[in-house]
Parts: structure tokens; sequence; C-alpha cells
């Protein structure tokens, strides 16, 4: 039954010129114009090291490890201007690395040292100042010789074109919601939802059809974004790219679901639309697609109610994996985007039963 549903879900959706500018001209146009209008943020050199500052608090302060710490911290000051600063209070320092006051916070103990940088809003001065720690001090002095050893690190630059893409990619399919949510909507004004619902089965198969529809365009938009970034804008995805186009999938999946559980429990079309239409643009406004996400990160109240957004965590993941950087981004961003794909499933089941499904 699923099958001949979806069949006709697939050619009806088609039928309309308005659906095929959604799927494959929407995203190229959006990632066309704002990797235009975005150069000028992403492009300039704001100055990674600019103002940056490492705090470094000493639990047990030696002659060798004082010594350590002062080679790393002339490294640091002549390859980055990044200046090191002492504190007092351990907590406080981190405290202040979370509210993106620092770098990050060295913990000196006997021969051991000790890197903390924000699981979540690291910049990327911040992740470089972390490699040149990692690779040229290490989490144990005492296995180093006197020297330190410079080691150049090779990073891909996220410019405006690689942002564009990856954001206004998952931008897009947060839209897919809308688009399931409506044919949900459809169904009432045609009575198919009131002439089967009384066979759960044919219920479910209907909108489990929905649901794959949704994952169908999401695969399609994906592929035609990934074919015209790589061959005509030049967006090398890398080695990551499976995992980016699995961070992206489970981004479609959430959308897909959203849609239809909105469009079930809703009492009318517009009601729908409009909960659909308002949570994407919050989610955009807040994710990262009308400004650059870490101008966002650097505002005290936003950078916290970003993280409420999936796309936020999608971004940061994609623009991560773009770099060939695998972290808690990554996680993180596919377990919200499941968490919350659990959360609307939950939410259909326990109001389905009391959904009353009229005809507009």
């Amino acid at each position: 039954m699923v099958g001949i549903i979806l069949k006709k879900e697939i050619k009806n959706y088609f039928r309309s010129a308005g659906n095929w500018i959604f799927v494959f001209g929407l995203p190229l146009l959006l990632i066309l114009l704002m990797s235009s209008a975005l150069e000028g943020y992403m492009n300039t050199d704001f100055h990674t090291f600019d103002e940056g500052k490492v705090y470094y608090y000493y639990e047990e302060q030696t002659e060798v490890n004082a010594g350590k710490l002062k080679e790393f911290e002339t490294l640091l000051q002549e390859s980055t201007g990044v200046v090191m600063q002492e504190v007092s209070d351990y907590e406080e320092g981190i405290q202040a690395v979370n509210s993106s006051e620092a770098f990050g916070i060295i913990k000196i103990s006997g021969d051991n040292m000790s890197y903390y940088r924000s699981p979540y809003n690291e910049t990327n001065g911040g992740k470089i100042v972390h490699s040149l720690f990692e690779q040229c001090i290490g989490k144990n002095t005492s296995i180093l010789n006197d020297s330190v050893h410079v080691i150049e690190l090779e990073t891909t630059p996220v410019d405006s074109t690689s942002y564009a893409t990856f954001t206004y990619l998952a931008f897009v399919i947060l839209f897919i919601a809308l688009m399931t949510g409506h044919s949900v909507n459809d169904e009432r004004v045609y009575g198919t939802i009131q002439r089967i619902k009384i066979s759960r089965v044919g219920l479910n198969a209907l909108l489990f059809s929905k649901v794959i529809l949704g994952l169908l365009i999401g695969v399609l938009q994906m592929t035609v974004v990934w074919a015209f970034s790589t061959f005509v804008l030049n967006v090398n995805w890398g080695s990551q790219a499976p995992v980016m186009f699995l961070v992206l999938l489970c981004l479609v999946l959430m959308s897909s679901i959203f849609g239809v559980v909105i469009g079930m429990i809703s009492k009318n079309k517009a009601i729908a639309d409009n909960t659909i239409l308002m949570t994407v643009m919050l989610s955009g406004y807040i994710g990262g697609a009308l400004s650059p996400i870490y101008l966002l990160e650097n505002a005290n109240i936003l950078n916290q109610i970003v993280k409420i957004s999936p796309l936020y965590w999608t971004g940061r993941a994609l623009t991560n994996l773009y770099v060939n950087i695998v972290d808690t981004n990554t996680f993180v961003s596919i377990g919200v985007s499941l968490g919350l794909t659990l959360l609307f499933l939950l939410i259909y089941k326990l109001q389905i039963k009391k959904a009353t499904l009229t005809i507009s």
C-alpha cells in the first residue's frame, strides 16, 4: 500500500512547476545570493587571533613547568599574537572560556598540562591555538625534549561560498516540513484522511508515504547542491562527505516528520502552515541563516539561545567536517535531529487519538 501511495505522491508533487523550483532552483539561488552577500564577512580577515588570549592556572608550579610554559607562550605570541594571562581561580577561568572571553585555559600541575576549551562555541582561532598546544606541548611535558617544535597546520578555510553551501542547504531542508505539512492538510480538503481514518494501517501508510516523499526531496536537494557546489563553485566536500550527508539526512528526517505531525494535530491548514513557517524562520534566524554564526556566538545572550536551533548544530557540524574535524558537534547535531524526531512522533502518538480530523 505504501508503494502505491508513494507513487501517487511523487507524481502529484512534481506536477507543479513551483515544486521543481523548490527542489532544484531554490537551494542554488540561495547559495549564490548569500555567498556573495556574506563575502565581506567570511572572506575578510577578521583578525582571527587579534585580542585573543589563553588563560593559565598553576595548581603546582615548578621551575621545569614554568620554563616549558614560557617556551609555549613565546611560540604562541610570535606565531599568532595571542597573549597568555594567569588566573587565580580555575573554575572562573573555565566560565570565561565558555563565554568566549578566552580561547582556552591551561592547567599546570607538576609535569602535566591540560588544556580546556569550550565544547560548543570554539572559534577557528581557538581551534588552531588548541592544536598548537596539543602538538607542541601535549598533556605531559616530561616526555618532551628541551626544545619546542613548531608544526605547520594545514586547514581548509571556511569561506563565504562553503559556508553558504552548507548553511543554506540545511535551511532549505527545514522547509520540507512546510511541504509535508501542506500535503497532509490537502488530504483533509480532499477528504482522504476522513475516508481512511477507520483503517489505522491505511492512515499510517498515507503519513509514512509523505515522510518518504520528504526524504526523497531532501536527497535530491543534497545531490543537486553537492554537484553544483563541487563542479561549479569548487567546494571540496572532502573525505568527511559521507558523514556530512548523514548529518543532513537526519535533518531531512526530522523536518519531514515535523511537518507531518504539525499537519495532523493542527485544527486547520492556516494554523499548520503558520506554525511551521514561524518555527523554520526562527530556527534559521538564530541558526546562522541570516548572519554568520560566529557573530551570533559573540553576543552574550544569543550565544546560548542559538543552541536551541537544529540549524545551528547542523551548520557547526558541517563546517567542522568540511575542515576535517570530527568532534562533538557532529554527534550533537545527529542527536538533536533524531531526538526531535522521536519527540514529534511521541506528540503524534499522544495527540492522534484526540485529534478531530475534519474536512476543511
